[in-house]
């Protein structure tokens, strides 16, 4: 079924289902499509404002370059759903799950994410300017230059996500798990309730920018010392490894001079190589 720029506005469509069915360009704001099913639905460029999909179930689906400023997608569930380019401003996803969807280019700026599942998801560009995403949780999902600076993820979860590029600089990560999720040349610069322990369960943080880099280089170089004071050696470099590993966008060099320590047990009692690393981390 064509439905291709039909005048839709306000209309109440709601515990129907669409199978095939196209909305090509149709202007669609404020329509109420609760409790609705729908499979091969296009919305590609249709107007969606303040629609409210609230408990609607939906799979391959396309919103590419729709405009859902103010959509309800309360409780909206999503599998294979495209929202390439489209502009989700002030949107409510809340208590949503959204399965295989694509972001890439969405502006997603102020939305509500509270509780909302992301499964295998990509949010390459993704803006998230202002959004409220407390609990949040993005499993097997990644992330390319996406934006979430500001934002509040306490409680939120990033678990087997690749996340590259992307900005997190002065956010909130209170018990904000990271588990098994590698982050490349990502910044954290002024993130705060971010601990170590958490910045560990991540699978590497190759290039990245850290909160609190000082203090995390001020431990290495402790261990380096605890080192060459004679203390069992094994241990102590694995620490130190951690250590390192975490800081090693700033460290590299000195990083692959660590490795030598590990390999060559005469240096862990050598005070001026611990004295010439610490100078050398003063500089940095």
């Amino acid at each position: 079924m064509d439905l291709s720029g039909v005048n839709l506005r306000n209309a109440s469509l709601s515990r129907l289902r669409f199978s095939n069915v196209r909305f090509r360009g149709t202007a669609m704001d404020m329509v109420d499509l609760r409790y609705t099913f729908g499979t091969s639905v296009d919305f590609y460029d249709s107007s969606l404002n303040q629609a409210t999909f609230y408990k609607a179930e939906y799979k391959d689906t396309i919103f590419r370059e729709a405009r859902l400023k103010n959509a309800n997608l309360t409780r909206f569930i999503c599998k294979d759903c495209l929202f390439m380019d489209s502009d989700l401003e002030n949107a409510v996803f809340s208590d949503g799950n959204y399965y295989y969807g694509d972001f890439l280019g969405a502006s997603m700026s102020n939305c509500i994410m509270v509780n909302a599942y992301f499964l295998n998801s990509s949010f390459a560009m993704a803006d998230f300017n202002g959004c409220t995403m407390h609990k949040v949780e993005f499993v097997d999902s990644d992330f390319q230059r996406a934006n979430f600076q500001n934002i509040d993820l306490t409680d939120g979860m990033f678990i087997n996500c690749a996340v590259h590029d992307t900005d997190f600089r002065n956010c909130t990560m209170i018990r904000t798990e990271l588990s098994g999720s590698t982050f490349r040349r990502a910044n954290f610069e002024g993130c705060t309730g971010l601990t170590d322990e958490q910045l560990k369960q991540a699978k590497t943080l190759a290039g990245s920018t850290l909160p609190n880099v000082q203090q995390l280089l001020h431990t290495g170089v402790a261990n380096l010392e605890r080192i060459a004071s004679g203390l069992p050696h094994e241990d102590l470099c694995y620490g130190v490894w951690l250590d390192f590993n975490l800081v090693s966008m700033r460290t590299e060099t000195i990083g692959n001079k660590l490795y030598e320590l590990r390999s060559n047990l005469e240096l862990q009692r050598s005070r001026e190589r611990v004295k010439e690393l610490e100078a050398q981390f003063a500089q940095l």
